[in-house]
């Protein structure tokens, strides 16, 4: 019979016990890294959640209620269109498609409305801090507001470069328009060939969203510099959403309200507008305008450059009408130093109650 050492216990339980210093050690870090990533998940939620009430923000701002002479327009017309209806019912006309009414002309009061509330924060950081006692949150709401219609229209653009019996003036002109973008973005590729090459291989089919373009060779450039982010807006470059847009209704861009990377492009540069210097420009304020005589006078106030030191042939270029369709919103929300970004495209949406809204189309999430 063997006879058992006296100790045993004493080193058994010291196995014991630092198993469970190893075990509660272990449990301790799990739930320290858990404690600090449900903190920084909650911190990620409320920049989310201000990051898309930035984009609120700036739909308010170009809301416009209905007017009194609109809402009676609108009631006058739902009860023209019931009595029209009614009368073909019972004299039992054959259904007939009618032409569609075109859409009233805005007038330049309410276009000049809308310009008077986005110039002042077009291209341009505009930060809203936030407060526990106030809002419930504390943190910072930062957003940059673009139009679409002052940005290139890259699929007419596309249309236009693969045309057949182009003359060579208009083959140049592209071709410099392309080796400028290539210049300011430092591409190593011909992009001119690069973007025709693509559109011929997609069948000249339009593309549905400006990042397909980054399949092209040598657009691979713009992968850091797709949008405006927080971090890089307050650089002098050209970024690819900023550069270019599906959205706009029109080939031509619109003075008024150029993107900062268009302005880039044309070697132009947008000054801060006060209110004071806004409602200079929009009182007694036209719609349609003829750039070579009223550029000095309407737009030099803006970018600091008279027509004659604009690119040649820039008026081709440029849309005599103002009429904005969209706009772009990047904003981010920033809690404790958690940052999350969105960019929304808003496009413009006409009421039955005659109100005019920004209805948002398309948001992508951004770092």
């Amino acid at each position: 019979m063997k006879k058992l050492h006296d100790g045993y216990i004493l080193v058994l339980s010291v196995v014991i016990m630092s198993l469970l210093i190893i075990i509660s050690t272990q449990i301790y870090y799990l739930s320290f890294n858990f404690s600090s990533y449900s903190h920084f998940a909650l911190k990620r939620e409320k920049a989310k959640m201000l990051a898309l009430s930035g984009v609120q923000l700036v739909r308010e701002r170009f809301y416009f209620p209905p007017q009194e002479e609109n809402k009676e327009k609108v009631q006058q017309t739902a009860k023209t269109e019931v009595k029209e209806k009614s009368e073909e019912s019972k004299e039992k006309k054959q259904e007939e498609k009618k032409p569609s009414k075109p859409e009233p002309k805005k007038s330049d009061k309410e276009l000049g409305a809308l310009l008077a509330r986005a110039l002042p924060i077009l291209n341009r950081w505009q930060s809203t801090k936030l407060t526990i006692e106030k809002d419930g949150v504390e943190g910072e709401i930062k957003t940059y507001v673009a139009c679409e219609d002052g940005k290139i229209h890259l699929n007419n653009l596309l249309s236009l470069m693969a045309q057949k019996g182009l003359s060579e003036e208009r083959v140049n002109m592209f071709k410099a328009l392309w080796q400028k973008i290539g210049e300011l973005v430092k591409a190593n590729k011909n992009l001119y060939e690069s973007a025709l090459e693509f559109f011929d291989r997609r069948n000249r089919i339009w593309l549905n969203d400006i990042s397909e373009i980054l399949d092209a060779p040598g657009f691979q450039v713009f992968n850091d510099k797709l949008f405006v982010f927080l971090t890089n807006g307050n650089k002098d470059g050209v970024y690819l959403m900023d550069l270019f847009t599906p959205q706009s209704r029109y080939a031509k861009l619109d003075p008024w309200v150029l993107s900062a990377s268009v302005q880039k492009l044309l070697g132009l540069k947008s000054k801060k507008m006060d209110e004071g210097a806004v409602a200079a420009i929009v009182k007694d304020f036209q719609s349609s305008h003829n750039w070579r005589n009223d550029w000095n006078k309407l737009l030099k106030p803006i970018y600091g450059k008279d027509f004659e030191g604009l690119p040649k042939g820039i008026d081709l270029m440029l849309s005599v009408r103002f009429d904005p369709a969209a706009f772009s919103v990047v904003s981010y929300g920033v809690v404790d130093g958690v940052k999350q970004g969105v960019f929304t495209i808003l496009v413009k949406q006409l009421q039955p109650d005659g109100s005019v809204l920004f209805i948002p189309i398309k948001t992508y999430w951004i770092n």
